[in-house]
């Protein structure tokens, strides 16, 4: 039967999805961890000792990734009609199997009639009948740009001869044109592009950054005549390894979860349409009665545990379980994410680890600037004329100087309150938004649930911190375990007195709300203005994280004494 939309206490669609946060966390994981190796390389003297060269460099290279994967992800829909030899939709075939194949397509385009959101795309049906596994009755949504496609399995083809008004049949249908509707297909594509463009650039970038500290170990130790320099330069080695795969495996992980969250919210979409859950329930029980063997089982045993823990971390979709669950409870789509969570802190720490680089470049390039004025004005002091001169040029100088740093500043904190404010925040106004029709005793927003996750962006803060592979200035050096817990409390302190005021801030503003229909005025307001109330905790903050690691890095810097009290009154401003 053609679908039609029931209403639903809860619509999914309403707030911005969990999709669309793990996505933004992939680019800026991405770019992040580009820019930090590329930086790495170019500033470790391989190409240029200065500063502002090595900087540009990175950028440059950072900018070909995005490149590279946007030109793959516009061609990869032309690729893999081409590679996988599909047809379009009809193909051309003769009797019964003609005229059942017509009557498919004129019970889809019938179909993208009662879906004018999904029509206006206009998406292109294919056919697979060659591809291993295709008699089962399966489909995939493809595409980039304006141009969307769906193919089409040769099993979906008999499942629509034994019924073609069948829920089953429908289920699987509308769960490929809710990704359309969802506007995930772009995503999914581009995330998949980019994995494709990431991946070799970071670990060729990893290969020179090993090449250079390798060489710079072995001159050393030539110069030196000691094997003193092996020693030293083994550790950083083997910690720059360490760290750059673990920001390659932060990196697969979201890249997977992209591919893994979308699915929840084709099957919403699809059971809005359909109105009930049964036949996904039936679709998943037949699909889980099918027997299969895990890939890491197939791998010889004494690597099974590591293979099963990598599949856990980037399972690609959920499982039919989860899939169940959220169709009879879509309010879970609302639940705000640990994983989420954690990960936001993450890429915080690390933006601003690495963003430190242009704080540090903006005022070096400015300092140069402003020696030059200098010089230039001390030459036009000779007359009347040169006096007022010199007055107006110190007079811009200082209007540079403060504009250039406020607007630096600003840029570098904005980049590291993006990744929280962006996901995290938003899922609180989204659970705050459905917390009006549940009980107050399973609300999504309740003070533990807060702390949980202010702990969560702490704690991956901090990671976020230590897995630079090159050392900045907020990386931590030298502290100790006590010292971390330290630095991870502080971190959930700053937001947990963020997140208290806006959970408090949103039930009010969508309490009263009613209908299905997302509150976008408000949500952009209490966005913004949420942004504007995390900066100065996390300005204080950071100068607390800089003091107390460089103090612990070399304490003729900073002293340790008295530097409690300088930190605890910092935040004590901030947070006012």
């Amino acid at each position: 039967m053609p679908p039609h939309p029931v209403p639903n206490p809860v619509n999914p669609a309403v707030f911005p999805s969990e999709t669309n946060a793990r996505y933004l966390l992939l680019l800026v994981a991405i770019a992040g961890t580009v820019f930090i190796l590329a930086e790495g390389v170019i500033g470790g003297l391989l190409f240029t000792e200065d500063d502002l060269p090595a900087f540009i460099a990175a950028l440059v290279v950072m900018a070909m990734v995005f490149w590279r994967a946007r030109h793959l992800a516009r061609h990869d829909a032309q690729r893999r009609i081409r590679d996988r030899q599909w047809q379009p939709f009809p193909p051309p075939a003769t009797g019964e199997k003609g005229r059942s194949l017509q009557a498919m397509n004129q019970y889809l385009q019938a179909l993208l009639v009662q879906l004018p959101t999904v029509n206006a795309a206009q998406p292109e049906f294919v056919w697979d009948e060659v591809s291993p596994g295709c008699d089962r009755p399966t489909g995939i949504a493809f595409g980039y740009g304006r141009h969307t496609y769906v193919c089409l399995r040769q099993g979906l083809h008999e499942a629509f001869l034994k019924a073609r008004r069948s829920p089953l049949f429908n289920a699987i249908l509308l769960h490929e044109l809710g990704h359309i509707d969802n506007q995930d297909v772009d995503k999914t594509i581009l995330a998949l592009a980019l994995g494709k463009s990431f991946f070799p650039t970071a670990l060729l970038l990893l290969g020179l950054l090993n090449l250079y500290v390798v060489w710079h170990t072995l001159r050393n130790m030539l110069t030196q005549g000691s094997l003193e320099p092996v020693l030293q330069g083994l550790p950083t080695i083997v910690g720059i390894n360490l760290k750059t795969f673990g920001l390659l495996l932060l990196v697969d992980i979201l890249l997977s979860s992209v591919l893994r969250v979308r699915e929840y919210y084709a099957d919403a979409r699809a059971r809005a349409w359909l109105g009930q859950p049964s036949a996904f329930l039936q679709l998943f029980a037949t699909e889980s009665a099918q027997p299969s063997m895990p890939i890491a089982n197939q791998r010889p045993a004494w690597q099974r545990p590591l293979a099963r823990w990598y599949e856990r971390l980037t399972r690609k979709h959920p499982t039919h379980k989860q899939r169940i669950a959220a169709l009879l409870d879509p309010a879970t789509l609302y639940r705000p994410s640990g994983e989420v969570a954690l990960l936001s802190g993450l890429l915080c720490g690390l933006v601003l680890n690495s963003g430190v680089q242009f704080l540090n470049v903006g005022l070096v390039e400015l300092t140069a600037l402003t020696s030059t004025l200098n010089q230039f004005a001390q030459g036009l002091v000779s007359s009347s004329l040169g006096l007022w001169l010199l007055r107006l040029v110190w007079l811009v100088l200082n209007l540079l100087f403060v504009v250039v740093v406020v607007a630096i500043v600003g840029l570098v904190l904005g980049l590291g309150v993006l990744p929280v404010v962006a996901t995290v925040g938003l899922q609180i106004q989204g659970a705050s938004w459905c917390d009006r029709i549940r009980p107050k005793a399973q609300a999504l927003t309740r003070a533990s649930q807060l702390a949980r996750l202010a702990l969560l962006l702490g704690l991956g803060f901090v990671l976020g911190c230590l897995l630079v592979p090159v050392p900045k200035t907020f990386s931590l050096v030298g502290v100790g375990p006590l010292g971390l817990g330290g630095m991870v409390l502080l971190w959930a302190v700053t937001f947990g007195l963020w997140l208290l005021p806006l959970a408090g801030l949103s039930r009010p503003l969508y309490g009263n709300h009613g209908g299905s229909h997302g509150p976008r005025p408000q949500r952009r307001f209490l966005t913004r203005l949420s942004a504007l109330a995390l900066l100065p905790s996390m300005v204080t903050s950071s100068i607390a994280h800089v003091g107390f690691s460089v103090s612990a890095y070399d304490p003729d810097v900073i002293p340790v004494e008295g530097l409690g009290v300088v930190l605890v009154s910092l935040m004590g401003l901030g947070f006012l």
